[in-house]
């Protein structure tokens, strides 16, 4: 369950932060409209893709995605104080990588925990469960608090 309103948080964050960046902002947005086309059709990809083959909508927290979550938080306070039209190119950019990602992630591994941090964790994770039957958790296990 905690999962699921973790993807309810994360989908709430994307749309407000995109609304409040559109209203607050919009000379920085504008340019940008079909980049940000193309990551809300991989979005609904990614949505409409884990409901049909998990029956549920399901996210990952990547290093790709965490790390656009901040930039977002940045970008928001930096477009008070200067033009944040790349920035915010950017991170519709890494927002699309991310979702690309979640998708290879999920045709190649099947479900997996929400914390898989990228498709090399996600990989090394299906070669443990091959090899010993074990299932990793998605984080790294050579560092004591995953990022």
């Amino acid at each position: 369950f905690g999962a699921f309103l973790d993807t309810i948080a994360d989908i709430a964050y994307y749309f407000s932060a995109a609304w409040f960046l559109y209203y607050l902002f919009p000379d920085y947005i504008t340019p940008n409209l079909g980049y940000l086309t193309v990551l809300l059709v991989m979005f609904g990809v990614v949505l409409i893709y884990t409901l049909v083959r998990f029956r549920k909508v399901h996210m990952l927290h990547t290093h790709i995605s965490r790390f656009s979550g901040v930039l977002v938080f940045i970008a928001m306070i930096a477009s008070f104080f200067m033009d944040t039209t790349l920035v915010i190119r950017t991170v519709i950019l890494l927002y699309t990588f991310a979702f690309i990602e979640f998708m290879m992630i999920f045709i190649l591994y099947g479900e997996v925990s929400a914390n898989t941090r990228s498709i090399f964790v996600a990989a090394r994770d299906k070669r443990i469960l091959e090899i010993d039957g074990s299932v990793g958790d998605g984080e790294d296990p050579t560092k004591p608090d995953a990022f």
